[in-house]
């Protein structure tokens, strides 16, 4: 039986640990990447140094890539576009010099995000959808996907992620963010849940249908591809808090709206059309984001609190 390498980038990122489980879990040697210190099958590296990505890949030599690591934060990257540019377009190109360097190119998945479609013209989107990104981190990850083009020999499939939630993602996200407010309420911590725009509807999906999604895609015929993965559940801000506020101890938590939790420029409806995913993979959604995630989450938050 031939065990398949697989290498992680941004391992110890809230994505990256549900994959390397859900890689782990069907027989790969999963190694990874941090900006921390070496551990275990993990390598410091530092996306930016082209010395630094050549040195782990030529250690590793693995059979595929996840190159999960990247500036993520739509809100930070007003104020850090140079950043987010420099670590999602340069430091992509860096890992690629490296790959193209190795005797047996590996295969790589690129998780772009759907921000690059921007204000849809029209729903759900496809992956034929015109790109006009309206966000500096959105448009560091359209620029990462074109990194892609100009090394042809390395087999590369793009993913379009929707948004994915779950357990342990930071409170720099929604739900996240909601979850550990209410705790804090619930706690006497703190006298209100304060929000930013309610009216943003999402596609939204669980961490593990999404890591499950990008390991099938790796197990096709799928280089030079393009594929949205999302659920087709689409919620409001407002819907995804009352859940939450629904599944709390206290029922007379105030909410708040605070103009600093709003983004400069906001896209008021992202909904995906994942029929490409579903017909060259067999995919489908497997947990209820409602019923199953958005309670976890909460019960996540609780234990962390406790």
């Amino acid at each position: 039986m031939i065990i398949m390498r697989a290498l992680i980038t941004g391992i110890d990122g809230f994505v990256g640990r549900y994959l390397a489980a859900e890689l782990s879990a069907h027989g790969a040697e999963v190694f990874g990447t941090t900006v921390g210190s070496d551990h275990d099958h993990v390598r410091h590296i530092e996306l930016t140094d082209p010395d630094s990505v050549r040195r782990v890949v030529s250690e590793l030599h693995p059979d595929q890539v996840y190159h999960l690591a990247g500036f993520t934060s739509v809100k930070a990257s007003w104020d850090q576009t140079e950043l987010a540019m420099r670590v999602n377009r340069d430091g992509t190109k860096n890992l690629y010099a490296a790959l193209q360097n190795l005797d047996v190119k590996p295969r790589v998945l690129i998780t772009s995000t759907a921000e690059v479609y921007g204000i849809p013209t029209s729903t759900p989107i496809t992956e034929s959808h015109p790109t006009t990104p309206n966000s500096p981190y959105a448009e560091s990850k359209l620029a990462q996907e074109r990194v892609t083009g100009e090394f042809p020999e390395v087999p590369t499939t793009i993913v379009r992620s929707f948004p994915h939630i779950g357990p342990g993602q930071s409170p720099t996200f929604v739900t996240s963010d909601f979850a550990r407010q209410i705790v804090q309420v619930e706690r006497g911590q703190a006298s209100a849940v304060h929000v930013g725009n309610l009216e943003a509807r999402r596609d939204f999906s669980d961490v593990r249908d999404v890591v499950r999604a990008y390991r099938l895609l790796m197990e096709k015929d799928t280089a030079g591809q393009i594929y949205n993965v999302c659920s087709g559940n689409v919620l409001s801000i407002r819907q995804v808090l009352d859940a939450l506020l629904a599944a709390s101890t206290n029922k007379e938590i105030l909410v708040e709206s605070d103009p600093d939790r709003l983004r400069p420029s906001d896209i008021p409806v992202l909904a995906g059309d994942s029929t490409k995913l579903r017909s060259t993979t067999g995919w489908r959604p497997e947990i209820s984001v409602a019923q199953t995630t958005l309670p976890e989450i909460l019960a996540y938050w609780r234990e962390k609190q406790a």
